[in-house]
């Protein structure tokens, strides 16, 4: 398999949960705003709208490596104050603290890999790559694309 169309699966695995849960959002409201309340959080249409539009439309634009540098920054904007909020390990009893404390890491791992989009950008075979004219050319991958061990 050519390392070029290990991208576009790169940019899926890392957005399906942000556009799977605004979407999930999106049609059950309510549960949303409960969810929200759960976590310690005010039931607030607007930080609810705002969570919604920050995971979806970040996410949408690096699944499609569409302005995704903006997307993983939307991205990273959402998920560093919600793994705080949410997650907060060091507030939790005992029994919750090591659930808490995966969850609170597996929302820093996903802020990274947001992280890593806004830094250098969707990779080949994004709209952005089109756009810019560096799509590789059959069996050739931009140098630039790649991290110097996989050259």
């Amino acid at each position: 398999m050519a390392i070029q169309f290990l991208f576009p699966v790169a940019r899926a695995t890392l957005t399906a949960t942000f556009i799977v849960s605004a979407v999930r959002h999106l049609t059950d409201w309510s549960a949303a705003l409960d969810e929200m309340a759960g976590y310690g959080m005010p039931r607030s249409s607007v930080l609810l709208t705002g969570s919604i539009a920050f995971r979806l439309i970040g996410g949408l634009a690096i699944l499609f490596g569409f302005h995704a540098r903006i997307g993983a920054t939307l991205l990273f904007a959402f998920v560093v104050p919600a793994a705080l909020l949410a997650h907060d390990f060091w507030a939790m009893p005992a029994t919750r603290q090591t659930h808490e404390t995966i969850e609170f890491l597996n929302n820093l791992a996903m802020a990274a890999g947001a992280m890593l989009i806004a830094l250098n950008g969707a990779g080949p075979w994004s709209i952005d790559a089109i756009k810019e004219n560096h799509l590789p050319a059959r069996g050739e991958l931009s140098s630039s694309a790649l991290a110097p061990e996989l050259r």
